[in-house]
């Protein structure tokens, strides 16, 4: 179910290329097997709670991976750790959809397997009615407005023709491609790719109206104004998340050598097996350090950044329905 066209070629590659030794097939192979086995648990189990769920789980990859596409030539030039195509391995996987699922597990359980493949049984889900189911599905629509919104301002911020400020100084302006830093037209694009997440979970209760469904048509336009609203806000909220882990916990550097021009890189200069100040990847005089420690890499920040984002939208959401 997450399985999308470049997923599908990063499989295959590790499937039929030829590896110069044994050791790198096998490493292929457990790579490829992990990606498929953490791509089905995430897909089977929101399978499981309901469509409205399948929905956004589907609208998150297919949009990220279509946005992941755009401006690849520039983006080659700029970001030291590129990827053609974005193409995403088991952790990026867990980390974007482990929380998400472990809600739809809930949901599941909560509301039982007899009606998980049909969640009509609870009309509306973000209505005062719902109860708990409410919060849940607040939660999933704020982790992955989360992620939708910090890869749609991350892909296409950098694109911007502004050069990024950096977020806890905004009147200090950073390379392209610094953990921390962002442009107006990230931001834009946090807001549009959580108000997307919010859309496509509304559309589900359109659709239950269009079905016959004993759904009012004023019911779904409130749902659909409170969902994208939501999700709007979440966008927002969960990128700046992203970004201030990152510009604190996240390591950035300008590195000078080896390349055409300085590439932000997001590892500091490696040191001896000793530990000796004596560099072996970069020299220091090439290397010049941005901002933030090395403590968290990019998958664990998006995690955290996702978990804390949908936490804020399950309380946001018991306290303006008056479930706490």
């Amino acid at each position: 179910m997450l399985i999308n066209s470049r997923s599908l070629s990063l499989y295959l590659s590790c499937s039929f290329e030829t590896p110069d030794t044994e050791s790198r097939t096998l490493n292929s192979i457990h790579i490829c097997g992990l990606f498929i086995l953490t791509a089905f648990f995430v897909g089977f189990f929101t399978f499981f709670a309901g469509l409205r769920f399948v929905f956004i789980l589907l609208f998150f990859f297919v949009s990220s991976s279509a946005i992941t596409n755009v401006g690849e030539q520039r983006k080659k030039e700029i970001l030291s750790d590129f990827k053609k195509g974005g193409q995403r391995n088991y952790i990026q996987v867990l980390s974007n959809g482990l929380w998400a699922t472990i809600l739809c597990l809930i949901w599941t359980v909560v509301y039982h397997v007899d009606y998980a493949l049909d969640d009509t049984h609870l009309q509306l889900g973000f209505t005062q009615e719902a109860g708990l189911g409410a919060v849940l599905l607040a939660g999933v629509v704020g982790h992955y407005a989360c992620c939708c919104g910090d890869t749609w301002a991350s892909e296409l911020g950098v694109l911007s023709n502004t050069d990024p400020f950096f977020v806890l100084n905004p009147l200090r302006k950073v390379p392209v491609g610094t953990n921390g830093g962002i442009t107006p037209m990230g931001l834009l694009a946090s807001v549009s790719g959580g108000a997307g997440v919010g859309f496509i979970t509304a559309l589900y209760d359109l659709l239950l109206f269009i079905f016959g469904r004993d759904i009012t048509f004023g019911q779904v336009l409130t749902s659909f104004f409170r969902l994208v609203l939501l999700g709007a806000i979440c966008g927002l909220i969960g990128s700046l998340i992203d970004s201030v882990l990152g510009a604190t916990l996240q390591y950035s550097g300008l590195d000078m050598t080896g390349h055409d021009r300085p590439v932000v890189v997001n590892e500091p200069p490696k040191r001896t097996a000793q530990g000796s100040a004596a560099l072996t990847a970069m020299k220091i005089g090439g290397h010049t350090h941005i901002s933030g420690k090395d403590v968290l890499d990019n998958n664990q920040v998006n995690a955290l950044s996702s978990f804390m984002t949908s936490l804020f939208a399950m309380a946001i959401t018991a306290a303006y329905l008056g479930l706490t």
